[in-house]
């Protein structure tokens, strides 16, 4: 299969003398990298190794309103592929269903129930190793369930806490083990942090990687003695663990990220951004939302609602090694037939996104830190990351009758036909 993002890695090498520019790629990109010790600073000063904006195009679909069952699909938890299949789990029915690259269904397997093979209701994180074994991990029951290519139940091991797994992907560690999230508590008693760490059938393994301390300023308001949280578009510190064990951390109140390895390399990622700006509209739209949310009797001014919106919003690793980072753009809130009070008790589907955040769209940099350019027209339809290795991508999303439907996109860079 052709992999256009790797083409990207060109010459990298001797670009990491300290203070070198470069300009390479389609000669858009003009950067600067430089290495002191094991830190490696990468600034994205302009262009982009693309040269433009990629584009998905769609290949196959997979789901149907009515028809036969391993066609109907339900909450999509989690998403995989390898060179030649599709997999899904589906946490409705407690079974992963494998798929051909055309969308031809192949088998099932897994079962609502807690003995050897069965799933509990909540299951969230997936991989494909190397051997062909398909490992899943099973909130409800605790442990990670280890299956043969043809779905025979082959292992199981525990997972550590009821906090492990989540949105982050699980990954192979170099030792057969598994990257798995974590909270570890602190040594004083403070409040537990979030990180990573190895696991396998006998336990934890090694130290976790810790995600790091971040400043940034924090906004929140009290409401009739009420702590709304975060106030909408307010800066946070994400963080996400990549295919070839990398922590990536950032605060979304620059463009700027940290990918961390456990050998204690570190790269130090930044961009030039042009902020977003809040229109009046959204801001509007936003705080009723939040105060609808609260229930009846809440008031809220829009206090410390930000004039503009976080450099980014989610880190999304690709299993070929680039970072894809979710960024919201202008325009107001586009195309929202929905009420901000409806919006927030009509729980969290297509309509409430497509008013919530109507102009996502996708950065993406190389394993080493230079931008190669931005993906747009794709709108995110669920709270299932995408699933992304080189060309390909893979995401759940819901037609305009609600159905739920996995489709294969390819990714198509500037030029390309």
């Amino acid at each position: 299969m052709r992999r256009p993002l790797m083409i990207t890695a060109l010459a990298l090498t001797v670009a990491c003398a300290p203070g070198t520019r470069e300009s390479n790629g389609n000669g858009t990109w003009v950067g600067t990298i430089t290495t002191e010790g094991n830190v490696t600073t990468v600034i994205n000063e302009a262009g982009s190794v693309w040269g433009g904006t990629a584009r998905l195009v769609e290949e196959a679909s997979i789901g149907v309103a009515v028809g036969a069952g391993e066609y109907m699909l339900g909450e999509i938890a989690s998403l995989y592929a390898t060179d030649d299949e599709i997999y899904l789990l589906d946490q409705s029915v407690s079974t992963v269903r494998a798929y051909d690259l055309a969308g031809s269904h192949l088998r099932s397997f897994g079962r609502a129930g807690q003995g050897p093979g069965e799933l509990g209701r909540f299951t969230r994180g997936m991989v494909v190793g190397s051997n062909g074994r398909i490992y899943v991990a099973d909130l409800t029951n605790q442990r990670i369930n280890i299956y043969s290519g043809e779905g025979e139940t082959v292992g199981a091991f525990p997972l550590p806490t009821r906090s492990a797994s989540g949105m982050a992907p699980m990954v192979f560690a170099d030792n057969g083990g598994i990257w798995l999230s974590v909270r570890v508590p602190g040594d004083d008693g403070s409040s537990a942090q979030s990180g990573f760490q190895v696991h396998t059938a006998e336990g934890p393994v090694g130290d976790p990687l810790l995600v790091p301390e971040i400043g940034y300023e924090r906004l929140s308001v009290r409401v009739q003695g009420r702590d709304l949280g975060a106030v909408p578009f307010a800066p946070r510190v994400v963080w996400t663990f990549s295919y070839d064990q990398a922590l990536i951390a950032g605060a979304s109140d620059r463009y700027a990220f940290q990918m961390i390895r456990p050998t204690g390399e570190t790269t130090l990622v930044e961009r030039f951004w042009e902020p977003v700006p809040v229109t009046t509209e959204e801001a509007d739209y936003w705080r009723r939302f939040t105060v609808a949310g609260f229930g009846g009797g809440t008031e809220w001014n829009g206090e410390n609602i930000p004039d503009h919106k976080p450099a980014f919003m989610q880190f999304l690793p690709s299993a070929s090694g680039e970072v894809w980072v979710l960024r919201q753009g202008d325009g107001g809130l586009g195309e929202c037939d929905l009420e901000p009070e409806e919006a927030a008790t009509s729980g969290f589907d297509q309509d409430v996104i497509a008013c919530l955040y109507p102009n996502l769209f996708f950065d993406v940099f190389d394993r080493d830190g230079r931008y190669l350019g931005s993906v747009e027209g794709f709108q995110l339809t669920n709270d299932t990351p995408p699933f992304v290795s080189g060309d390909t991508v893979i995401a759940a999303v819901q037609d305009d009758a609600g159905t739920i439907i996995v489709k294969r996109y390819r990714l198509v860079l500037p030029g390309e036909e």
